[in-house]
């Protein structure tokens, strides 16, 4: 074997073993892109479940529900794809099927409060926050379009706004059971004006109606209050002049008397 061949065999096989290495680096670098993809689905489907399960029924609209098992059995399919072996993607996969059978009630129009402390209600505006900002990434990612994006960002919005309403008719609640009716009355009538404004979107017409009937109560006993406290010194003047006047009687007998 002549110096050339030797030569010739010497390149080919630092060829082969650049071709080699070059294509194990390439699946690697693949097999490390599916894996960050999967991570990256992984950490999304946990914030859809932290949403599904940390907003209660009342705030979790049939449209909402319903976007939310969508987006979540999106996730765990494109999952799957990248990773077929992925050891939690079909147990999710047939827990959101038998999820998606079951019919979402709306309850939003409720007179039932959701939550009974200032801090439940917080966390839950928390919860509506965090899923408005994940869908506007969402969309910014180009995994839901812009048409269905903007629909559900603005009814989360609408969402974060009612659980606002719910915290200062909680207030109000607290105001009216400590007989400061004024106090209550300003809150109430807050939450009405506010209430107003979501009903065409939310269509939550029961909610109105109960609010409105506590402003008008309230405001009837406000009026009767002050009525009665402006009343009162003329009471007070009249018997004090009842009172002066027989004791100038009495006087005036006496020195008649006398």
């Amino acid at each position: 074997m002549d110096a050339g061949t030797i030569a010739a065999l010497i390149i080919v096989g630092i060829v082969v073993m650049v071709g080699v290495a070059f294509v194990a680096q390439s699946l690697e670098n693949a097999r490390q892109e599916r894996h960050r993809q999967v991570l990256a689905l992984t950490d999304h489907a946990r914030q859809l479940w932290n949403s599904l399960h940390g907003i209660p029924p009342v705030y979790l609209l049939p449209e909402l529900r319903q976007f939310l098992i969508a987006e979540l059995t999106r996730c765990y399919r494109q999952i799957l794809t990248l990773e077929p072996r992925h050891p939690q993607a079909n147990g999710q996969l047939k827990q959101l099927n038998e999820l998606a059978q079951q019919p979402g009630e709306r309850q939003i129009d409720t007179l039932t409060p959701a939550f009974t402390d200032h801090v439940s209600g917080q966390q839950i505006r928390t919860e509506l926050k965090h899923l408005v900002n994940h869908i506007v990434r969402l969309h910014s990612d180009g995994l839901v379009d812009k048409a269905q994006a903007q629909q559900q960002i603005n009814l989360g919005k609408a969402l974060f706004s009612l659980v606002s309403i719910d915290i200062g008719l909680l207030t109000a609640r607290e105001m009216e059971h400590g007989d400061n009716a004024k106090a209550a009355l300003a809150h109430y009538s807050t939450c009405l004006k506010h209430l107003e404004k979501l009903d065409p979107l939310l269509q939550i017409s029961s909610r109105v109606s109960y609010v409105r009937n506590k402003v008008e109560a309230l405001r009837a006993e406000v009026t009767t209050s002050a009525k009665q406290t402006a009343e009162r010194p003329e009471e007070e003047e009249d018997e004090w002049q009842k009172f002066v006047g027989s004791e100038q009687e009495s006087w005036k007998i006496k020195q008649d008397y006398e």
